[in-house]
């Protein structure tokens, strides 16, 4: 089941630099995914749109300017992180591809610098155990459900077969902006 009824996520965007057969990725410097290759993004905090967040992210994390209609939503994954205290933090994200920016990315204090990885080398054994399966889904075009649990030691849990969305599912990618 990929669904799970009365548990409040937080939203959160994820997006993935894309040029032609590029993506750029850099290692994450804090939270969760501390220390683990990804793309940029982060919480959706109140008054803000998940693109208007994307944006906001993606500006703050790697110092490029997301062009008008550029980024495509390609999924939602949610994860739950077991955390030392007993509780759990629990979020939905938001995933896009973004085509155009304006800038070159750059190191951050939340971000390492953003590494340009052909499609075909990108090194998924440097990502969260549990990322690894949609991420490359994602970045060949596919768009993805998915759900992931982590132990707090970042080792998995569990996770459900990432599935590609078909046009039934097409409400889950609609945007707010």
């Amino acid at each position: 089941m990929l669904d799970t009824v009365g548990t409040a996520l937080m939203p959160m965007t994820l997006g993935f630099l894309m040029r032609g057969d590029r993506v750029w990725l850099g290692l994450k410097k804090k939270k969760v995914a501390a220390g683990f290759l990804n793309g940029a993004g982060g919480k959706i905090d109140p008054g803000y749109t998940e693109l208007s967040c994307l944006k906001k992210e993606i500006f703050d994390e790697w110092g490029v300017t997301i062009r008008a209609g550029t980024a495509q939503k390609m999924g939602v994954v949610d994860f739950y992180n077991e955390q030392e205290d007993g509780s759990s933090l629990d979020v939905r994200v938001h995933v896009y591809t973004i085509s155009e920016w304006h800038g070159e990315p750059k190191e951050s204090d939340e971000m390492g610098a953003p590494v340009p990885y052909h499609l075909n080398q990108v090194p998924y054994d440097q990502m969260m155990i549990g990322d690894r399966p949609w991420v490359q889904w994602v970045l060949f075009g596919k768009r993805v459900r998915a759900v992931v649990r982590y132990k707090t030691d970042k080792t998995l849990v569990s996770a459900v077969q990432p599935r590609v969305l078909t046009n039934k599912d097409l409400n889950l990618l609609r945007h707010t902006a």
